[in-house]
């Protein structure tokens, strides 16, 4: 069976003979009343714009509730016009995160901005919806997220999966999170920084993914000083006394510390030590 086979069964409303209803056209038609509620808006025969999540089936017809959308429009109060763009904005979202209160859902950071607050808007999209006997993707909802950093916390945490979208150079991206980071006022947690950073490979990772790979780099039979550590970090530091100072790009003084055992323990207390500093400095 043909995608069009299958989004005819999925919604008849909007297959004419052999051609689909474009996005754009079911949501006018929504917004003129002329849409049938009762049937899912169809954003695309695919869901290639997140390819780079693992759980997500590219090739997966992508949905919309119609209700979704009112809601989104009426009490998120992100217009249409956006909405009608969310495929391509999808495409280019930043990065992905298992969601803490859906198993089958993922929270998708867009490289968008809410007009009304600045705070980054993100997507709710489910990996397990189905319609007329077809397993599909569905977008659950579309809003600016005010406690962003909340969130990236909490995520971080729970130690859910962070999954970087791949489909942008890795400098590229590290700037993008980078600023969004700046804008929000966020000082990311050190191993997503770290996770971010020219020293490390994967492109997805939890937060005891990130601190084990940082323990195997750095293991060593001899104990490790904080600043040979801290090589893999790239941060602007001074020796005085016998003991570690940390310089931020101001090169004013944050803390020191003396050096830290290089066992799981040690590693951890140090990672945890490290939220303390501007992880934005880590290059």
């Amino acid at each position: 069976m043909n995608k069009v086979d299958k989004i005819r069964k999925i919604n008849n409303k909007i297959v004419s003979k052999n051609k689909i209803d474009s996005f754009e056209r079911q949501l006018i038609n929504l917004m003129n009343g002329l849409y049938d509620m009762n049937y899912p808006m169809i954003i695309s025969n695919n869901t290639k714009c997140l390819n780079y999540i693992d759980e997500i089936d590219e090739n997966k017809i992508l949905i919309i509730n119609p209700y979704k959308v009112i809601k989104i429009n009426n009490e998120h109060e992100i217009g249409s016009s956006f909405i009608m763009n969310i495929y391509d904005m999808l495409s280019t979202s930043l990065f992905a995160m298992d969601s803490i209160t859906q198993p089958t859902s993922k929270v998708i950071v867009l490289d968008e901005l809410d007009e009304r607050d600045g705070s980054p808007i993100i997507a709710i999209c489910r990996y397990d919806a189905k319609r007329g006997g077809f397993d599909l993707n569905q977008i659950t909802s579309i809003y600016g997220k005010e406690k962003f950093n909340s969130l990236i916390i909490n995520t971080l945490n729970a130690n859910k999966k962070f999954e970087l979208n791949t489909n942008y150079p890795k400098n590229e991206l590290k700037e993008k999170i980078e600023q969004l980071a700046r804008h929000t006022g966020l000082q990311l947690p050190n191993c997503v920084a770290y996770a971010l950073s020219k020293n490390y490979d994967r492109t997805c990772f939890t937060k005891s993914q990130v601190e084990k790979d940082l323990f195997i780099k750095v293991q060593s039979d001899n104990k490790l000083t904080l600043k040979e550590f801290m090589n893999y970090f790239n941060l602007t530091y001074k020796i005085i006394d016998d003991n570690l100072y940390f310089f931020d790009s101001e090169d004013t003084n944050i803390e020191t510390h003396p050096p830290y055992d290089i066992d799981e323990i040690g590693i951890a207390n140090l990672i945890n030590d490290l939220n303390g500093y501007n992880a934005l400095s880590i290059r």
